[in-house]
């Protein structure tokens, strides 16, 4: 047994001395969740097996781009240009669907020849209700001024939201207004 599980295996058993129910000397089962590490879970686990301890997994959070219900910002690396866009699917499938000629962002890159900084993608919101992330894009097109969208996004906001808008701190990225009664 590695030298890093063999404090934990020996605390486990000196443990497993003092818990052990007195009427039938057989250890108490606990459990236990473990975060995924990629072949450090799997001894761990083997190891809480050997003491009848059931232990639990919980996958590691993914990657920003593998999540769904996002409104993102893009942005030329070579001029300001900046497009904002919103997705109830994966990130990455929607991104995919910007290196295309037809859509604004390829067809950016490629008529002036510039690149879009793909490394440095921004989530600017979350959103899982499909209504409230139209209504988060539109916000920040309004807020960002892009160049790059063809449109104001699936919502269009009323003129009244523009004094709104206007007044939000420009370090919030979120898109909420806090108001004070």
């Amino acid at each position: 047994m590695p030298r890093k599980f063999q404090r934990l295996n020996n605390s486990i058993n000196s443990n497993r001395r003092s818990s052990r129910n007195k009427n039938t000397d057989q250890p108490n089962k606990g459990s236990v969740t473990l975060p995924y590490a990629k072949g450090v879970t799997e001894t761990i686990q083997r190891l809480f097996k050997s003491h009848h301890i059931t232990t639990h997994i919980k996958p590691q959070n993914s990657h920003k781009l593998d999540k769904s219900g996002a409104v993102y910002g893009l942005q030329c690396a070579d001029c300001d240009s900046t497009y904002v866009g919103e997705s109830a699917r994966p990130l990455r499938n929607r991104l995919k669907e910007h290196e295309r000629p037809s859509s604004p962002v390829g067809e950016h890159a490629m008529r002036a020849k510039h690149r879009i900084d793909w490394d440095n993608i921004r989530v600017l919101d979350r959103e899982s209700d499909w209504y409230r992330m139209g209504v988060r894009e539109a916000i920040h097109i309004k807020r960002r001024d892009c160049n790059l969208n063809r449109d104001q996004g699936r919502h269009i906001l009323p003129l009244s939201y523009d004094n709104i808008i206007s007044s939000c701190d420009p370090r919030n990225t979120s898109g909420h207004v806090t108001t004070t009664e």
